[in-house]
């Protein structure tokens, strides 16, 4: 006997109900790739009301209305110190030029803790390293003289060292993948006084110098004179460094930069001293610049970020105080900014540390002031 098979009739399915089944997978599937790809955030379109951390509203030109949700991970750590030993030693009074020419390439001559008073140096040791000695730190005092870094040299590293001048350029770099990081640059705010750290100039355009882990402490008298100029450079890296009290800007890519990249660092504009402070980006080639993971506070002039003629710049998650604006010009870019008090530890005495509670900190991703403080 056979058993006849019958079948139930089927229930319609209403659309509202496909729809709502449809939405939830793609919304699963959107937050799945996002979390395998690894991304910090991503934006969606802000509502009012008070945002749980560590959410925030950002600037993105991208989005509608030109604002956006980051959905910030928790600040990571720094990247750690890089640690180095002494090839040969120089004592206090010792002579700095013949010492510097003496490294060979791998070599790593360290001053003695002290003040060296010496006319103009020239840096001129590729592949060599000249360092205060571990645990000490060397004063160098130029006067009214400065030091270069030849254009014959390339990939020589100045570390933990205080270049200090008066009514002069501190230090001009003309060598390539020159390296300088964790000195002190003043010249002073002297009146006729040139840029703490120039790179480059009309004959010499030296490609990929790393200036990180540095502090810039009043550097040039007027609105002409700048923390760092440069003038005519590739490839340049900016990153954890501090800076106030620039006569001008802190930062200026200008005639002729191109693809400097100006990440992690503390940009105190200093409006209560300097007519313009930030950052310029200006000339007649070059551009394609990215700045971003900043902390830009306190720029009398335009704006905290000024682009002027190249195009091709970006200014990704800057976090702005402060600031007469933040960004002007139409060739840059800008996404994942956010304005918020910092709460530096006391900015009167130039401690840029992030306070608890600093609303930069998931922004930029870590305590640069910190970092550097660890190993000065």
């Amino acid at each position: 006997m056979v058993k006849k098979l019958t079948s139930k009739p089927s229930k319609k399915i209403s659309p509202v109900a496909v729809f709502i089944v449809v939405g939830f997978a793609l919304t699963g599937s959107i937050i799945h790739m996002s979390t395998k790809a690894g991304t910090p955030f991503f934006g969606i379109e802000p509502e009012n009301g008070t945002l749980s951390a560590p959410a925030t509203k950002v600037t993105d030109t991208a989005a509608s209305g030109g604002v956006a949700i980051k959905f910030g991970s928790e600040p990571i750590s720094p990247p750690p110190p890089t640690t180095y030993s002494c090839t040969k030693n120089l004592a206090v009074g010792g002579n700095i030029q013949s010492f510097s020419d003496s490294l060979a390439s791998g070599q790593t001559g360290c001053l003695r803790g002290g003040t060296y008073n010496t006319g103009s140096l020239t840096f001129r040791s590729s592949g060599a390293t000249l360092a205060s000695t571990p645990g000490e730190r060397a004063i160098i005092n130029m006067g009214t003289s400065g030091s270069t870094v030849s254009s014959s040299t390339s990939g020589m590293v100045l570390k933990r060292l205080d270049f200090v001048t008066t009514n002069v350029h501190t230090m001009r770099i003309f060598g390539s993948r020159t390296v300088l990081e964790n000195n002190y640059f003043t010249n002073k705010n002297a009146t006729t006084a040139g840029a703490c750290v120039g790179v480059g100039g009309s004959a010499d355009r030296p490609d990929a110098v790393i200036i990180r882990g540095n502090k810039f402490d009043k550097c040039g008298g007027d609105k002409l004179n700048h923390g760092i100029y440069a003038l005519s450079n590739t490839n340049m890296q900016i990153t954890d460094n501090i800076f106030w009290g620039s006569g001008g800007y802190n930062i200026q890519l200008y005639p002729q930069a191109d693809r400097a990249v100006v990440r992690h660092n503390v940009i105190d504009g200093s409006r209560e001293m300097s007519t313009r402070g930030g950052v310029v980006i200006d000339g007649t080639w070059g551009g394609n610049h990215t700045l971003e993971y900043n902390v830009l506070a306190y720029a009398n002039f335009d704006a905290a970020i000024i682009q002027r003629v190249v195009t091709g710049n970006k200014a990704n998650s800057n976090c702005f105080f402060g600031n007469n604006a933040n960004t002007s010009g139409s060739g840059i870019t800008v996404t994942g900014s956010v304005n918020a008090d910092p709460k530096f530890v006391n900015r009167t005495g130039r401690d840029y540390r992030l306070a608890s509670g600093s609303g930069c900190l998931s922004t930029v991703q870590y305590d640069t002031a910190a970092k550097i403080n660890a190993v000065w």
